[in-house]
């Protein structure tokens, strides 16, 4: 899910499909290097500390967005969306300093005390909570009274809890497995099939009910089923830990089966409610077709030298070649790609992306379109790149 809108251009032909199919039957070191790139500026001489002082500007940049509610804006400075903040604070776990584990506290609270009933919830489920609009004349805060999707935005708060206690902190472990039973809610509206979720037969989860199936926002569900697994083995309740893994593992065995265009070598964006699939042609448009090719493996659906990650990773990278330049027709600077790079082993081309953005956002203090999700996805590719993944993970 992205908050941006579908644009762009250019058709690919037969010979850039045949050449994906190649890269992915030699793996991600030969599709890593395969593909002409412009030449790298600076980033290959960026060092891990000047990295680390960029990590310091994005965690004062998040922390200027929490309210003294708990409460973080994103992504403007009137709007409060819970999936953009969730993304954002699982870049302050990383950081995992005093300061990062209190704003995440203090937003957890925030977050469950504005939960929906049942009777709240625009499709009937408890768990769910809305977009709010913040009025910064009178500091009040507003529910919208929607949101932009079920299956993630469900799945996101659980993956932030599981990174909240993966800090080690013993007061948030002691306050995120405290609410277990809240986590559960959450991840159990992809759990269950209508009326009670969005679950279809396979797996897979619709956007909300009678939505189309994104190939993204399934990658995300399969994630908030782990990390909701992680904390329930935390607990010893090791037939619920295991209950949710095999559930991951049914949407990711439906995911790859009916999401991966064996004739393209790419991924389908989405499937229809009828179960059509989207048509795969990444260099059309970056959102969310080309977009959608580096999720599966910065979440972990597949692995970087699968041959799906390198036929996926290619076909991104044949379509966007200077996408490190942000090159690629958005309103967003779609920062979480860095990472996807630096799992991919292109960490100069991280590094270079990570530089343009500070390039174009530094200057005006992170004004514009600049806003905490994409905050969070910076923190995490620059700490992957300045020296790999810490005990809270990427």
């Amino acid at each position: 899910m992205s908050p941006s809108l579908p644009r762009r251009s250019a058709i690919s032909g037969p010979s850039a499909i045949s050449r994906r199919r190649t890269l992915a039957l030699m793996g991600t070191a030969v599709a890593a290097g395969a593909l002409a790139r412009p030449t790298l500026s600076q980033a290959a001489v960026v060092r891990p500390d000047t990295l680390l002082e960029w990590v310091d500007e994005q965690v004062d940049f998040i922390l200027s967005k929490q309210l003294s509610s708990g409460a973080v804006l994103a992504p403007d400075d009137v709007t409060i969306t819970p999936y953009f903040v969730s993304w954002g604070l699982m870049g302050l776990a990383r950081v995992n300093d005093e300061r990062s584990r209190t704003a995440i506290g203090r937003y957890l609270e925030w977050y469950l005390d504005h939960l929906n009933t049942a009777e709240e919830d625009l499709y009937g489920f408890a768990g769910t909570v809305y977009v709010h609009s913040y009025d910064p004349d009178t500091g009040a805060e507003t529910s919208t009274g929607a949101y932009s999707s079920v299956d993630a935005g469900v799945a996101t708060p659980v993956m932030l809890a599981r990174d909240a206690w993966a800090t080690g902190d013993t007061d948030l472990q002691a306050y995120v497995l405290d609410q277990i039973e809240l986590w559960e809610s959450m991840i159990d509206i992809d759990v269950n099939s209508a009326p009670d979720g969005v679950a279809q037969d396979d797996g897979l989860c619709e956007v909300r009910p009678g939505g189309v199936i994104y190939v993204q926002d399934n990658a995300v569900v399969h994630a908030g089923m782990l990390a909701l697994a992680e904390l329930e083995k935390a607990l010893g309740r090791n037939e619920k830990a295991a209950h949710y893994r095999s559930r991951a593992q049914r949407l990711r065995t439906a995911l790859l089966a009916k999401l991966w265009s064996e004739q393209n070598q790419t991924w389908h964006w989405a499937l229809s409610n009828t179960g059509k699939p989207s048509e795969s042609i990444p260099e059309r448009r970056f959102y969310p077709e080309g977009w959608a090719q580096y999720w599966p493996v910065h979440l972990d659906i597949v692995t970087p030298k699968s041959p799906k990650g390198a036929a996926a990773w290619a076909s991104y990278t044949e379509g966007y070649p200077n996408w490190a330049g942000l090159e690629f027709e958005n309103d967003f600077p779609h920062t979480e790609m860095a990472l996807a790079a630096v799992k991919m082993g292109e960490r100069h081309e991280a590094v270079r992306m990570l530089q343009s953005i500070r390039e174009r956002y530094e200057p005006s203090g992170w004004g514009d379109n600049w806003y905490v999700g994409e905050s969070g996805h910076f923190i995490r590719a620059a700490l992957a790149a300045a020296g790999g993944r810490n005990r809270v993970g990427w």
